[in-house]
């Protein structure tokens, strides 16, 4: 339930992003294409991680998010702009 804003918020830019294509004209004029680029945390961490996860507050475990977190946002920014946009790139399956 945490994402469900950020979801949905993601789903309606997809949606007038296809409307934009698919109806264009007029409508195109008064709204702009978005791309919504993601940055995600490796594959290995996220299989490991728990809904018990969330509630683990030790400074070990925040430590290890937060290293993580810059070497792939470091990873990231050296690929751009060849990083892919969301949806294509939000998931691992």
């Amino acid at each position: 339930m945490g994402n469900l804003s950020l979801n949905k918020e993601l789903d309606f830019v997809l949606t007038v992003n296809d409307w934009i294509t698919r109806f264009g004209g007029e409508f195109a004029n008064y709204y702009k294409h978005v791309t919504v680029r993601t940055i995600k945390m490796t594959e290995p961490t996220v299989m490991e991680l728990r809904t018990s996860s969330k509630f683990d507050r030790s400074r070990g475990f925040i430590d290890r998010l937060r290293k993580e977190g810059r070497a792939v946002a470091q990873d990231w920014l050296a690929r751009w702009p060849d990083v892919g946009c969301y949806p294509d790139d939000a998931a691992y399956w």
